[in-house]
């Protein structure tokens, strides 16, 4: 008697997921599509005057004009982080520094983004005090003491 009823509510079962499952060879369900815009990084509007340094630059820029205080101004490199290699940046001043560092970011290109793909590292200044500055930027491994690239700008502010 067990075995009948617990047989009956299997077959009861079977019916039940056979009524409610689609027809044979009636296209499935699909899921609702959601259309992901991507997003890029888009640079902010206040990077001041932009120097754009070149992939083979010499290693000493002088910047040949002297920056009026308050003046923002980014220096702009090449970088691909996938390569372990990063823009690290020393800034040499004297008692009272003339450059500030305000910030730094990375920004890729407006296509599709490929694994691997390198971008533009920018680093953003302020000339706070009259005098000048020396900023130094090495693109090395982190954990390396040698840079492959090494560029340094002389920055004047009157």
């Amino acid at each position: 008697m067990r075995r009948l009823s617990s047989l009956l509510a299997v077959t009861a079962l079977l019916a039940v997921a056979l009524v409610s499952s689609p027809a044979a060879g009636a296209p499935p369900i699909a899921a609702p599509t959601i259309a992901v815009t991507p997003t890029t990084t888009t640079p902010p509007t206040d990077r001041g005057v932009v120097i754009e340094v070149p992939r083979q630059s010499p290693a000493t820029v002088d910047l040949g004009r002297a920056f009026p205080r308050g003046t923002v101004f980014s220096v702009a490199l090449y970088e691909n982080p996938s390569t372990g290699y990063q823009w690290i940046q020393a800034l040499s001043v004297g008692r009272v520094p003339a450059v500030v560092l305000l910030d730094t970011d990375l920004v890729y290109p407006d296509i599709t983004p490929m694994p691997g793909m390198g971008g533009t590292r920018y680093f953003r200044y302020q000339a706070v005090h009259r005098g000048s500055a020396t900023i130094t930027l090495r693109y090395q491994r982190p954990w390396e003491a040698t840079p492959v690239q090494q560029v340094t700008l002389r920055v004047r502010v009157r």
